[in-house]
């Protein structure tokens, strides 16, 4: 599905324990076809070796700490 949208996502906000995978797998599998993609990894454990370009905002955050990421990440110049 990231092949088909991947282009028209701004930006990708995941959760470090995503059960089978982990959100770490996602971010480089993601970041490989869409580099410029924002992402914002959260957990509520802490973690330290995130890829490139990624934001870690540890649990619990609310709705508008995400929102300033979003809008950071336009900033920035993400799609």
């Amino acid at each position: 599905m990231m092949n088909k949208i991947g282009g028209s996502l701004a930006l990708l906000f995941t959760d470090l324990n995503l059960g089978g995978r982990t959100g770490i797998d996602l971010v480089n599998t993601v970041k490989k076809r869409h580099p410029s993609l924002a992402v914002i990894l959260t957990s509520g454990h802490g973690y330290s070796d995130l890829p490139a370009d990624t934001v870690f905002m540890p649990k619990p955050w609310n709705a508008l700490d995400v929102l300033i990421q979003a809008q950071r990440a336009l900033e920035n110049g993400n799609p």
